[in-house]
């Protein structure tokens, strides 16, 4: 004689619809959901793996101020590259790591190169000497003015011939 405290569920007690269905399925479908979520982070972890290979293999082409992303323009201004409300005229990151920590930039009228963080050099444009050296696609610019001298490194398709061109106009027009 069975238990009254014990009544085995009943046809009527079960869900029905869709839910029946999901329910008899239980383990197979908790399966389903959790390959849903690890394919999901799988692919946002190939897709942001990508965007690390895609910056450091093609490098940080030259930018105006007013295009540049705000982390890299906070990063300089904590350390005191830039003022609080100053915009570069051009950005060039080198550094090997493209994480901003090493580059040039045009303020105003003049070029500044700053790295670990740190200015490292600073010159007025106009009336300097601008020339370059190395592969023309991929050069390194250099500006002389007096005693200082202030070279940026460019890779292959970063906009160091542009560069040289408007560093030249600039000292030649001034």
């Amino acid at each position: 004689m069975p238990s009254p405290l014990y009544e085995p569920p009943s046809a009527e007690d079960a869900p029905g619809g869709i839910l029946g269905a999901i329910a008899q399925l239980g383990l197979a479908a908790y399966m389903v959901l959790l390959l849903t979520v690890a394919g999901s982070a799988i692919l946002c972890t190939g897709l942001a793996g990508y965007g690390v290979y895609v910056t450091t293999t093609f490098g940080s082409p030259l930018t105006g101020g007013s295009k540049l992303e705000a982390w890299r323009l906070n990063e300089l201004r904590r350390w005191g590259v830039l003022g609080a409300d100053e915009l570069p005229a051009l950005y060039h990151d080198d550094s090997p790591a493209m994480d901003g920590s090493a580059g040039c930039l045009v303020t105003g009228d003049a070029l500044l190169r700053w790295d670990n963080g740190k200015t490292t050099a600073e010159a007025i444009i106009a009336g300097g000497s601008v020339s370059s050296f190395g592969d023309p696609e991929a050069p390194t610019v250099v500006l002389r003015q007096g005693v200082t001298e202030i070279q940026c490194r460019f890779n292959e398709d970063e906009g160091g011939d542009r560069f040289l061109v408007q560093l030249q106009a600039s000292a030649e027009a001034k």
